[in-house]
């Protein structure tokens, strides 16, 4: 009988203790899938000062060429943790460390063509080698969309109470990369002092769409959730400072675009303007991710409280 009792104990006591090793690896996935996200933020926001370099003469602005250089081991920085996070965590991730080493490998070649663009004349610069060079900064963002994936649904699969913020973080941290996306259609017009392509008018309606899609559905999704204080105010504080204040600059640079193309600023300028208002959806996105992490921590240490009373 004491076999049989103890046969049974040590099968439920091992299965408690696999609960909680699995909790914690889904912990560490929201944590993996924060920086992630960080990783495509900072490779995004080095658009900002790629694009004015872009737009630049020759000689190259020291100051614009520091911002850009700054920019640069900003993102060099975040994708080096990621990766050493990755190698050291309890979980093997090896998907998610290849997507994070194809989309690296793809970022130095954009930077080589941008670099090579800037060097030119900016005469010379053909408005699609510009516009080739953005796009290639761009994609660099969708080769991690498989890692981002990957880590969403592992959280969520341990962690339901904390999929709904782990989803609006994920459409946050769309909407940052969409509303990036709307910046760097003006760079090829804005270098060449030229009204906007077809091309780029039609670029510029179907991001338009998203964003305003994207902001329709975080604001839907947010208030079906629990409402939390923090969750409240950055909401309001991103339809503040970018829909109320950058959507308007930028339709403005449309209709210039549409008409004369008297542009009443630069590349650089431009960027200047435009993308510290978009750090208000950052901020959504960090706070929703503390939620999940928050609510993640809680179910773990009550997990880990059963398996201890077992």
């Amino acid at each position: 009988l004491s076999l049989t009792v103890l046969a049974m104990t040590v099968g439920r006591v091992y299965t408690a203790w696999e609960d909680v090793r699995t909790a914690r690896g889904s912990l560490e996935a929201i944590e993996r899938l924060h920086e992630l996200l960080i990783v495509a933020e900072m490779a995004s926001r080095e658009r900002g000062p790629a694009n004015g370099l872009l737009g630049d003469d020759l000689p190259i602005d020291p100051s614009k060429q520091a911002r850009l250089n700054a920019a640069r081991e900003r993102t060099d920085t975040a994708f080096a943790k990621l990766q050493n996070t990755i190698g050291n965590s309890s979980t093997p991730r090896l998907i998610v460390s290849q997507a994070v080493e194809e989309s690296f490998g793809h970022l130095i070649l954009a930077r080589e063509e941008i670099d090579r663009i800037s060097r030119l004349q900016r005469s010379s610069r053909k408005p699609e080698n510009i516009r080739n060079a953005v796009a290639q900064m761009i994609g660099v963002i969708d080769d991690l969309r498989p890692a981002m994936i990957r880590l969403s649904n592992e959280a969520q699969a341990t962690y339901p109470s904390a999929a709904n913020f782990l989803i609006v973080a994920r459409k946050a941290a769309d909407l940052r990369e969409y509303a990036g996306q709307l910046g760097s259609q003006f760079t090829a017009a804005l270098t060449k002092r030229e009204p906007l392509s077809p091309q780029e008018r039609i670029s510029i309606e179907r991001l338009r769409g998203r964003v305003d899609l994207l902001h329709q559905q975080l604001v839907e999704q947010i208030a079906a959730t629990d409402n939390r204080a923090v969750v409240k105010t950055s909401i309001e504080t991103m339809q503040k400072r970018y829909f109320n204040s950058a959507i308007p600059f930028i339709e403005a640079q449309i209709a210039i675009g549409m008409s004369n193309a008297h542009y009443d600023v630069d590349a650089a300028g431009f960027a200047a303007r435009y993308v510290p208002d978009m750090d208000s959806i950052v901020t959504l996105r960090d706070d929703l991710i503390k939620e999940a992490q928050g609510d993640a921590k809680r179910v773990l240490e009550q997990t880990r409280t059963a398996a201890l009373w077992l």
